[in-house]
């Protein structure tokens, strides 16, 4: 042991080192740490470069650091709809229920009714077909099942008259499991919510142009209408051949049966090469579900298509539509035809009024509301859809299941209402959130939004008449001018420090498409958190740039509008400067701003739409 020294002042003993070995030593030591943050950096950086979402626009690659999870999606839609000769249809498969109460399952005899004559109604179109086994050859055996439900259908009285009945009705669709074959060819093209206001502010266009024409029935006259093509996807040959067995019968099945994996891209890939073969169409490249001759546009979303041109070529399209598919009934079609007339396309209603066109949800507020209190009680009627308190952490108990499927319903019903309402975005992204684990907490919020939408049931959202070159706050020389606002909260959030982005797009002063997204990393300063969203704000920016473009025929200024002034001067300049958190990738902003595809403008925080989606609101 060292001998302690005998007074305090004394020095300690010490142990003499070899220099050579002590400097070989600390040599190590260093090498060891500066190995060990190298790695850690490294590491960091990974998962950093993991989270950048790479977003392809026709051939353009651009780099966000958004979610895109809860962004509505619009390729859920139901090709399963069939038309119904009520005529002749069994008298046993109607019901006297009144129409707001849904009749109870009926017997199995009713059921094997349904059944058969749904598989009369398939063989004489032809989509099936009864074999003997010995025909048979080589054909793959597809499993099938009959969905059965209560539909509201026009009965036709002795005396001629119509009238709502519940009707029982049978549906045969395909059973396939992804699990069994593994496929990447059964993606198939939907239309999006980013462009679902290009046509309608297409046709205020053109009606501000030719007022006079629009409630006569002038050749030149505008028209924004909508057709729904009727078996849709039973119009469609099998890709191989393929057999089922129904009741004790064999039948080759000739057309895809609805929910086939195959069946949507088919009916797309068939529709797409009769419109461009027929009617002399070309598709937009950046949205394939968006196409335009010289006489009008069209969206097409499965079997559902809006168009807008000239009332003269209208006609003629019905008319070869008709010969085609099935479009026999006035209800598969509709036109607006002047003031307080009304369409329907994808889950929204489209009025005319003087000013313009008013978007009204198709799931009407009271309907949400009369969902909630049946499961949840009453909910007071409250000024704000959330407070602060929704961005803190929810350490509740869970719901149950049944108590979470109603939560969910209710949550994805007013993601529709979202699209069109900027100021549920932000309280619905944060829903959106806790959809998978529903909790108590989560109940006391949703409770306060709906409380809201008590108060706002009789919000609506307005397309104003386009006034050539002038938006909201910028004017150019063009006629077309698109302002993105851009915003972030800067980890706003007290349990997750991830911020949020706020992308609010108008044309023409007019609204197209709003989001409100949760960035994918913690930024490390508001600077680096508005530079996210700008970037992710300026990639929906380009997109819809384009398909305006496409749709309009002419070119389109686009604003980019920002109140950070440390964001608006990274996007300026060349470089990342003294910024050192922030990937390379992001900065491609930099190019399309250099380039003069897009306008950078400061405007105050006042004044940038935006920040409705990136906080909650206040009562004023």
């Amino acid at each position: 042991m060292p001998i302690a020294p005998s007074t305090p002042r004394a020095a300690a003993p010490t142990r003499v080192h070899d220099v050579h070995s002590d400097e070989e030593s600390n040599d190590a030591k260093c090498a060891r740490v500066e190995s060990a943050k190298k790695q850690r950096l490294n590491r960091i950086s990974q998962e950093y470069s993991a989270q950048i979402r790479a977003v392809k626009i026709a051939d353009d690659v651009f780099h966000t650091m958004d979610g895109y999870q809860i962004d509505l999606r619009l390729d859920d839609h139901d090709m399963d709809d069939e038309e119904i000769a009520s005529g002749a249809l069994p008298k046993e498969l109607w019901s006297d229920n009144p129409l707001g109460q849904k009749p109870d399952d009926p017997s199995h005899e009713i059921d094997l009714l349904a059944d058969q004559v749904e598989l009369v109604r398939l063989c004489e179109m032809k989509v099936i077909e009864e074999v003997h086994d010995d025909d048979l050859k080589d054909e793959e055996q597809l499993t099938t099942k009959s969905v059965r439900d209560w539909r509201v259908k026009d009965f036709i009285c002795e005396d001629g008259t119509t009238t709502k009945k519940w009707l029982r009705r049978s549906r045969l669709v395909a059973r396939e499991f992804s699990f069994r074959e593994k496929r990447n060819d059964t993606y198939s093209l939907a239309t999006s919510t980013h462009i679902l206001n290009l046509l309608p502010m297409l046709y205020l266009q053109k009606i501000s142009e030719m007022p006079s024409c629009e409630s006569q029935m002038h050749p030149k006259q505008t028209v924004l209408g909508t057709v729904d093509i009727k078996d849709a996807c039973l119009m469609v040959d099998q890709v191989k051949p393929m057999a089922v067995t129904l009741l004790s019968s064999k039948y080759r099945v000739r057309k895809n049966l609805p929910r086939q994996r195959l069946a949507a891209k088919a009916w797309y890939m068939h529709f797409h090469e009769t419109l461009s073969k027929d009617f002399g169409f070309e598709w937009c490249v950046e949205q394939p579900c968006i196409a335009r001759n010289e006489h009008c546009c069209i969206m097409v979303h499965v079997d559902d298509v809006m168009f807008c041109g000239d009332r003269a070529y209208w006609d003629v399209f019905l008319k070869g539509l008709k010969q085609m598919y099935s479009i026999s009934h006035s209800i598969s079609h509709s036109q607006l035809e002047g003031v307080d007339t009304e369409i329907q396309f994808l889950k929204r209603t489209l009025r005319r009024v003087p000013s313009g066109l008013a978007l009204l949800p198709f799931t009407s507020i009271a309907k949400v509301i009369h969902g909630f209190e049946t499961y949840f009680g009453k909910a007071r009627p409250q000024t704000i859809p959330c407070d602060s308190s929704i961005q803190t952490e929810d350490l509740s108990a869970s719901l149950n299941s049944a108590d979470a499927y109603a939560f969910g319903s209710v949550v994805g019903t007013v993601l529709y209402l979202a699209r069109d309402r900027p100021d549920l975005l932000f309280t619905v992204k944060e829903f959106s959130a806790s959809m998978s684990n529903p909790t108590l907490t989560a109940v006391a919020r949703l409770r306060k939004l709906v409380g809201y939408l008590k108060t706002t049931s009789g919000f609506c959202m307005m397309l104003d008449m386009p006034v050539g070159g002038q938006g909201k706050l910028k004017a150019t020389e063009k006629h077309w001018i698109l302002e993105s606002y851009s915003d972030s909260d800067w980890s706003g959030h007290q349990a997750n420090p991830r911020s949020t982005s706020c992308g609010l797009h108008m044309l023409n002063g007019s609204f197209v498409y709003a989001s409100s997204r949760t960035q994918r990393v913690v930024s490390l300063s508001s600077c680096e958190a508005e530079l996210h969203s700008m970037v992710s704000c300026l990639c929906d920016g380009i997109y819809r740039k384009r398909c305006i473009q496409f749709v309009m025929n002419c070119q389109v200024e686009n604003y980019l509008l920002v109140d950070s002034s440390s964001a608006r001067q990274i996007a300026l300049r060349l470089g990342p400067g003294k910024l050192k958190d922030v990937a390379g990738r992001m900065l491609w902003i930099q190019q399309a701003v250099a380039e003069g595809s897009v306008q950078l403008a400061q405007v105050g925080t006042t004044w940038n739409l935006s920040d409705l989606g990136t906080k909650p609101l206040g009562g004023n």
